[in-house]
């Protein structure tokens, strides 16, 4: 229960992040985040299901947005940057 709280409250900070922002990577983020902590609630557990390629970690669908996502909002500073 605790890790659901921390994990609505990750969410709001970063919405609050977004809308100052307006940087689409942070919407990915949400919506990984919300899929992830859905799935948490719903089962218990967050199921990592693909597997990356000459490793043994898993991910899901929700982590790669997060992952794509931030790279989104890397970028972006970066070339605003310049």
């Amino acid at each position: 229960m605790g890790l659901n709280i921390v994990s609505i409250v990750v969410l709001i900070v970063i919405f609050l992040i977004w809308k100052k922002d307006r940087n689409n990577g942070w919407l990915l983020i949400i919506l990984g985040g919300m899929l992830n902590l859905t799935e948490r609630i719903m089962f218990g557990y967050v199921h990592d299901y693909w597997r990356i390629p000459l490793t043994s970690i898993y991910n899901n669908f929700s982590d790669y947005l997060i992952i794509i996502g931030g790279i989104v909002v890397i970028w972006d500073k970066w070339k605003k940057s310049k």
